[in-house]
């Protein structure tokens, strides 16, 4: 046994670090494809006096996307939906256009995945954006007769005052939209402990 390791042991030990730098090399260029679902879209430096259709206040819309992305094998193999996001700058847009997501709009939230370098190729994927104008309305809200029963000891009397408002800011097809149709509540009793 000795024998085996300590004869030609330069060229031996030179095989091992080549054979562990080409595992390496060959490990780091394994290309292969995965689908992502529910992928965050995220909308950054929108105008004064705008919105985007469907964007929280947090920036990131209520709609998401499915990405198929080709890329390095060892990273797509653990990334999933919470360490990426897709960011749209929206500076010096206006209107409604369809963007098409490539690699450069997705973005690592998780500090320990670096995606830069990993990810080849988004296949194609399109959102439509729509920036609106941004409007403040008050929102009637017409507070109906309550369903259910009263609890044990206590009995229903009347609802005041019947009508409330509430001062809402969005985009103006959303506002109007609720504006003209205003807001029903209906309290139901059942839910009401003693």
């Amino acid at each position: 046994i000795r024998k085996l390791f300590i004869n030609n042991w330069p060229r031996k030990s030179l095989s091992i670090i080549l054979a562990i730098i080409i595992w390496i090399g060959v490990n780091k260029s394994l290309i292969t494809s995965k689908t992502i679902n529910n992928v965050a879209v995220k909308i950054i430096n929108i105008p004064p006096g705008k919105t985007i259709e469907g964007i929280q206040s947090n920036g990131i819309l209520k709609e998401r996307v499915n990405l198929t992305i080709i890329g390095n094998k060892t990273l797509l193999r653990d990334l999933n939906a919470n360490d990426i996001e897709v960011v749209f700058d929206v500076l010096n847009k206006d209107g409604e256009w369809i963007s098409s997501i490539t690699k450069n709009e997705i973005r690592s939230t998780n500090p320990e995945v670096n995606i830069s370098q990993g990810i080849n190729k988004v296949l194609e994927t399109n959102i439509l954006i729509k920036l609106t104008k941004l409007v403040t309305e008050k929102i009637p809200i017409t507070i109906t007769k309550p369903i259910g029963e009263a609890p044990q000891g206590y009995r229903y009397v009347d609802i005041w005052p019947h009508q409330l408002y509430i001062t809402v800011s969005g985009s103006e097809g959303l506002i109007h939209k609720l504006k003209s149709q205003g807001i029903n509540l209906t309290f139901n009793l059942n839910d009401i402990a003693k």
